[in-house]
């Protein structure tokens, strides 16, 4: 092998090597910020229950007919912790087009990375979509721009 070769292998083993690295940490972050990444990570973290158990208290307390925002400092701490950086909101809609009280809780990216979790009771339907995925039956993850 002629010596320009192996000075042009050696010169580029490393640059491929960093750019393959580059591809699998980009791939990580896009999966992570997905809906099915953001999901993957409330499952780990949260009860959907015990979520549903709080999300159903709130609705029974604002029993009115526009959307109520809820403190913060409400929201369980298993869907506090799930993001740092964005801002997190929550509110109850006691009717909608969906015809069922449900609790929205979700959290805004300056960088597009909105995501969120309707709970509503068992019977609570959304009409499933790819920008929607049901967690169990009443609870879904979904863009809170579209939902």
């Amino acid at each position: 092998m002629k010596l320009a070769n192996k000075i042009l292998i050696a010169f580029l083993a490393p640059v491929i090597g960093g750019l393959a690295g580059i591809a699998v940490v980009i791939h990580m972050f896009a999966h992570s910020n997905s809906l099915t990444g953001f999901s993957e990570r409330v499952r780990q973290t949260a009860n959907p229950e015990e979520v549903r158990a709080w999300a159903l208290d709130l609705i029974a307390k604002k029993a009115t007919s526009e959307p109520g925002q809820i403190h913060s400092e409400s929201v369980p701490s298993a869907l506090k912790t799930l993001r740092v950086i964005e801002m997190l909101s929550a509110s109850v809609h006691s009717t909608d087009h969906y015809g069922q009280p449900y609790v929205k809780v979700f959290w805004w990216s300056s960088f597009g990375g909105n995501k969120g979790i309707l709970i509503g009771a068992t019977n609570f339907v959304v009409p499933p979509r790819k920008d929607c995925i049901m967690w169990v039956p009443g609870i879904y993850f979904a863009d809170p721009k579209k939902y």
